[in-house]
């Protein structure tokens, strides 16, 4: 942990459990300055249970002013119950609070309200009606892109189901001076059959200029770029996406894309610590890893084109996956002949593309044990949601969804679900409900099925 003081410094804090016998906390023989040490400045030790026996400090360094103090009174005992907060808005900015809505928030759990769309207001704040610790508030604020859309502007990429010839291409920003735009470009025709790979170089001008195949730029393209390692997994249930040998599933928006063969590129910086994901048809926004990375991905856009791969370059957005009638309109720039193209734009183009959408689940009749919970599935960032429910137990079967609001781990029960045996269960989730994970956990061993609709 860090302890920050004087507005200027931070110290580290140290947890450390420790077993029976005689612990030593040692000195610190770094100067910070000529004759400044570094050392313990103040220690907190607790006992690990009440049958512990009596903490003995003893040895401290002497001239130094140490002293032992030890708390004049037992610990209050901690209140029980639930907690009651109060939500207060601050309607004009200008300093005047009035309570808004109460929830009663049950002992160690979770409760959740959803804003209304007419409610006004600048800031938003809470209270408590008793102390606590270990307390967590947090909001969630609207879905991502497709508030407007301009389908116009993408009308160059292949639909992932569009029949007609396309161009499968892979993209790199290439460095020197003349910063070009290497391609290395295939293309695809109506009845799936691949042409002849052939590489390019573009330039500011905005040109395709062919490139030999054992050039540099040529042949870094082939060996180095177009090997796509492919992160994405596609399965019956949903899409699977594997970090830090954790795995989280996120939503299929077409079924097509569980038969495409390559499903290109994945993942790629585009914007300096920021990430695109593309997968399932959808784009992600992927944090770097030490801030959250996976977990804290949240969905941009919902395409559903053959998108092959994606870079930045010049400072724009570079798309490949463009269909071989497409005209140059701005955005889509291609060869002389018509056959190969790139598409150009800004990332925040990316926002028009379409609302997140998406369908898909956890599981897809798949044998689960009792307790167990299954993959996190993402919730954050899409709009209506409704889960579907089933198993083929014999008997009635308990389903409880639980939810992870904050993307930290930090899992807590949204509701559990009764399914009658043989029945398909429907739940829609309130309009605004937000959780950043769902996963699901049976109470009993079965083949079942938690899937999701958004839209």
């Amino acid at each position: 942990m860090k302890l920050e003081w004087d507005g200027r410094y931070t110290d580290s804090i140290y947890v450390q459990k420790c077993d029976p016998g005689t612990v030593e906390v040692p000195g610190n023989d770094l100067e910070h300055t000529p004759g400044a040490y570094g050392m313990p400045h103040m220690c907190f030790v607790e006992p690990a249970g009440a049958d512990a026996a009596v903490v003995q400090i003893d040895d401290l360094t002497a001239g130094l002013d140490a002293e032992v103090g030890r708390p004049a009174a037992t610990r209050a005992a901690k209140p029980e119950g639930p907690v009651t907060v109060t939500l207060e808005i601050d309607r004009r900015g200008d300093g005047e609070w009035t309570a808004y809505k109460t929830i009663d928030i049950p002992e160690s759990g979770y409760a959740y309200h959803v804003l209304p769309d007419d409610l006004e207001g600048e800031w938003i704040r809470l209270t408590t009606n008793r102390d606590v610790s270990g307390a967590t508030a947090y909001f969630d604020y609207g879905p991502g892109g497709g508030r407007v859309t301009d389908r116009d502007m993408f009308a160059a990429l292949a639909d992932v189901d569009e029949p007609g010839a396309w161009t499968s291409a892979v993209v790199r920003s290439e460095g020197e001076d003349q910063i070009k735009l290497g391609v290395l470009a295939q293309c695809v025709d109506g009845t799936g059959r691949a042409g002849e790979t052939r590489s390019f170089q573009v330039g500011a001008d905005m040109r395709f200029h062919p490139t030999e195949a054992d050039s540099d730029s040529g042949r870094f393209l082939r060996e180095k770029v177009a090997p796509i390692e492919q992160l994405v997994e596609i399965d019956e249930a949903s899409v699977v996406v594997s970090e830090g040998g954790q795995r989280f599933r996120l939503p299929k928006s077409h079924s097509a894309y569980g038969t495409m063969a390559g499903q290109g590129r994945a993942l790629r910086e585009v914007v300096t610590e920021r990430s695109l994901l593309n997968a399932g048809g959808t784009f992600y926004i992927l944090p770097r890893g030490n801030s959250g990375g996976l977990r804290r991905a949240k969905p941009l856009a919902t395409h559903n084109k053959r998108i092959t791969d994606f870079c930045s370059w010049r400072g724009t957005l570079v798309l490949a996956g463009c269909k071989a009638s497409a005209e140059s309109d701005g955005h889509y720039f291609t060869l002389t002949d018509g056959e190969v193209g790139l598409w150009f734009g800004d990332i925040d183009d990316l926002w028009k593309l379409g609302k997140p959408t998406g369908r898909g689940g956890p599981w897809l009749e798949t044998a689960v044990e009792a307790g167990e919970p299954s993959d996190p599935y993402l919730m954050a960032g899409y709009d209506r949601k409704t889960a579907s429910l089933a198993h083929d137990a014999e008997s009635e079967v308990t389903l409880t969804l639980q939810v992870d609001p904050t993307a930290d781990g930090t899992w807590l029960p949204y509701r559990s679900i009764r399914v009658p045996a043989g029945e398909t269960v429907r739940h829609a989730l309130p309009v605004g409900y937000a959780a950043h994970w769902v996963r699901a956990v049976t109470d009993q061993p079965c083949r079942a099925t938690v899937q999701f609709e958004y839209e």
